[in-house]
């Protein structure tokens, strides 16, 4: 069967990046939160885009990110960032066959 394609596979995957780029979580509770999910039955591929994001994106953070760094840089990191926990996840769902 084809990448993403299995499970909940890209659909999975995306509502995990942006479920975890808009959540604001603190940091600390992003492991427990995503145990939680694992045992409701949340794919290993999900729970690692969901942390990734939660960790490396946060819109809670943006004015700071802004402030000290520009607008334009801001969107890109987290654009680009976004875009590499994507390629990471698929990868991911790869060595986990």
């Amino acid at each position: 069967m084809p990448i993403g394609l299995e499970g909940s596979g890209i659909i999975g995957i995306l509502i995990g990046e942006l479920v975890g780029a808009f959540a604001l979580v603190q940091p600390a509770a992003v492991f427990p939160f995503s145990g939680m999910l694992l045992n409701k039955g949340a794919s290993y591929t999900t729970i690692y885009a969901f942390v990734s994001t939660a960790i490396l994106i946060g819109i809670s953070t943006f004015p700071a990110e802004i402030k000290f760094f520009g607008k334009r840089f801001t969107i890109v990191r987290n654009l680009l960032t976004f875009f590499v926990v994507f390629i990471f996840s698929l990868f991911f769902q790869l060595f986990l066959k």
